[in-house]
C-alpha cells in the first residue's frame, strides 16, 4: 500500500463529491465517487458530461477542514449500467499546483492505508545548491526499518556504492553521490531519532528512501522543521535508475 507502485494505482472508494461546469460558483452538481488514484478518479452522477469537457471537483479529505478542489477533464461518459437514470465519468486531473499533488496523494494513502494516513505529513525539503523537493513522509513503525532492509526492499547507503550510475543521478539532484542527509520544513512534527519514510518529488523523478531524525522543532503558528540523516533507499528505484542513467 502507499507509494510505493509508480503507476497511479486506482483505489475504490465511495465518497460524495461536488462538481461545476466552469467557474466553480455555488453549491455544484452532486456526484458519488467510485474510486481515485493520483492522476483521476471515477464518479457516478444524475446527468451526461461530455468527453474532454473540463469541470472543476470538490471533495472531502480526512483531517482536513477545507475539500480538495481541482480542475478536470472527462475521459469516459457513458450510461451506468446499474439499471439507474445514472452515468458514469472518468476524469484525469490536470494544471495541478504541488500543494495539490500532495495533497491527493495523502488522500489516496488515507483511503488505501487508514492506519499510516494520522502519521503522515507532506512540505518540502531544502538541498545544497539545487531547487526544493516536495516530499510526503511519516514515522515508521519500531523495528519496520530493519524490517524492509531485511527484505532487501531498501538497499543501505553502504550497499549502493557499487551502483555508480544511481551515485551519479545523487550527484545530479543532491549535489552529492553520497549525500549525507537534508533539512526538512513540513506539516508534522517528527520525533527525535525516529525513523522516516520519504517521498521526494526530483524534478519529475520520485524517490523513496529511509532516514533518520537527528533534531526537530516547530515554532507556533510555523511549519515543522527537522534535520535527517539518510540511511537507505529504495532497490527498484536504485536498480532502474542505474539502467536508466
Amino acid at each position: 500500500m502507499g507509494f510505493e507502485n509508480r503507476k497511479a494505482h486506482r483505489v475504490k472508494a465511495t465518497f460524495d463529491l461536488n462538481y461545476w461546469d466552469g467557474e466553480a460558483r455555488g453549491i455544484g452538481s452532486w456526484g458519488q465517487g467510485l474510486n481515485v488514484s493520483e492522476s483521476g478518479l471515477a464518479f457516478r452522477c444524475p446527468q451526461q458530461i461530455p468527453k474532454g469537457k473540463i469541470i472543476v471537483l470538490e471533495f472531502s479529505s480526512a483531517g482536513r477542514r477545507r475539500p480538495i478542489r481541482v480542475s478536470s477533464q472527462v475521459v469516459y461518459s457513458e450510461k451506468d449500467d446499474t439499471g439507474e437514470k445514472r452515468f458514469q465519468i472518468r476524469v484525469q486531473f490536470v494544471n495541478l499546483e504541488a500543494e495539490e499533488r500532495i495533497l491527493i496523494r495523502l488522500h489516496v494513502l488515507q483511503v488505501s492505508d487508514p492506519s499510516r494516513a494520522s502519521f503522515t505529513g507532506w512540505g518540502h525539503v531544502n538541498l545544497p545548491d539545487r531547487p526544493q523537493a516536495d516530499c510526503t513522509y511519516r514515522e515508521m513503525a519500531p523495528d519496520e526499518k530493519r524490517s524492509m532492509i531485511e527484505k532487501k526492499l531498501y538497499f543501505s547507503k553502504k550497499e549502493v556504492g557499487f551502483l555508480k550510475k544511481f551515485q551519479g543521478f545523487l550527484e545530479l539532484k543532491f549535489g552529492s553521490r553520497n549525500p549525507d542527509g537534508f533539512k526538512l520544513e513540513g506539516s508534522k512534527l517528527l520525533r527525535n531519532h525516529a525513523d522516516v519514510w520519504f517521498e521526494l518529488d526530483l524534478s519529475g523523478s520520485r524517490l523513496h528512501l529511509l532516514a533518520e531524525t537527528m533534531w526537530s522543532s516547530q515554532e507556533k503558528d510555523s511549519k515543522a522543521e527537522a534535520g535527517l540523516i539518510i540511511s537507505a533507499y529504495h532497490k527498484e528505484e536504485a536498480f532502474a535508475l542505474e539502467k536508466l542513467t
